[in-house]
C-alpha cells in the first residue's frame, strides 16, 4: 500500500512537471544598461490560449530588479493580464544593480492563480558609464584625447596659415592715396578787378539816367 501511494505521488508530481515545462520562445538583448529602456519579445509557446505574462529580472542574490510598462511602469513582479498572444513585445527597465543577473518569462493562465510555465536565461546588467562597451579602455580614452587635440592643432594651423597669407599678400610699397583738401585764394588783383567793373558799370547807369532826363 505505500509503495502504491508512494507511486501515485512520484507520478503527480511528473504530470505537474509536465504541464508546467511549457517551451517558451522569447527573444531579448544578452547585454542591458541600468536605467534604460529595452525591449523583451514573446516569440510563441507550445499551448494555446489566452495568458497573463510576468517577465522580470533578478540579481545574484535572486532579487527581481527591474520594471515593466502596462499602461504604467510598474515592478516586474506583477502579471500584465491577458496579454499574451494578443501582445507580444513587452517594456523593461533596470532599476538598478549590474553584473550577471536572468531574466525570466512566466506565464498563467488568464483567471488562474497558478503559474503553467516558466523559462529563464542568463543576462548582463551594465552600469551607466559602460555604455560605449566594455573594451572601451583607459587607452582607448588616451586615443580618443590625442585625436581630438590633433584635430584642434590642425584647425589653430589653417587658421594662422591663413592670416599670414592675407599679411604676405599686402603690398607696402604702395603708397596710400591721400585726398587734400585744396583752398582757392584770391588775390588783390582780382579784387581791384572787380571794383572796376563794378565802378565802370554804375558809371554806364548814371549816364544812361543823365541822357534821359536831357531828352525830357
Amino acid at each position: 500500500m505505500d509503495i502504491r501511494l508512494c507511486f501515485s505521488f512520484l507520478l503527480v508530481l511528473f504530470c505537474l512537471n509536465a504541464v508546467s515545462a511549457i517551451n517558451i520562445n522569447f527573444e531579448f538583448p544578452e547585454e542591458v544598461y541600468q536605467n534604460k529602456e529595452f525591449n523583451v519579445n514573446v516569440l510563441d509557446i507550445d499551448v494555446s490560449g489566452t495568458f497573463d505574462v510576468k517577465i522580470y529580472i533578478t540579481n545574484g542574490s535572486g532579487k527581481i530588479i527591474s520594471d515593466i510598462y502596462s499602461e504604467k511602469w510598474q515592478s516586474s513582479n506583477y502579471y500584465i493580464k491577458s496579454a499574451y498572444p494578443s501582445r507580444n513585445s513587452f517594456r523593461l527597465i533596470v532599476t538598478d544593480d549590474n553584473g550577471s543577473g536572468q531574466i525570466c518569462v512566466k506565464l498563467r493562465q488568464s483567471g488562474k492563480s497558478s503559474a503553467i510555465g516558466e523559462v529563464c536565461r542568463s543576462i548582463e546588467i551594465l552600469k551607466k558609464e559602460e555604455s560605449l562597451g566594455s573594451d572601451y579602455n583607459e587607452e582607448d580614452k588616451k586615443v580618443e584625447s590625442n585625436l581630438i587635440n590633433n584635430d584642434e592643432e590642425i584647425v589653430k594651423n589653417n587658421i594662422t596659415n591663413i592670416v599670414d597669407n592675407k599679411i604676405e599678400s599686402i603690398n607696402y610699397d604702395d603708397k596710400p592715396i591721400v585726398l587734400e583738401n585744396k583752398k582757392s585764394y584770391y588775390t588783390s588783383y582780382f579784387d581791384n578787378r572787380l571794383l572796376l567793373i563794378y565802378g565802370f558799370a554804375v558809371l554806364c547807369v548814371i549816364i544812361i539816367i543823365l541822357l534821359a532826363i536831357k531828352r525830357i
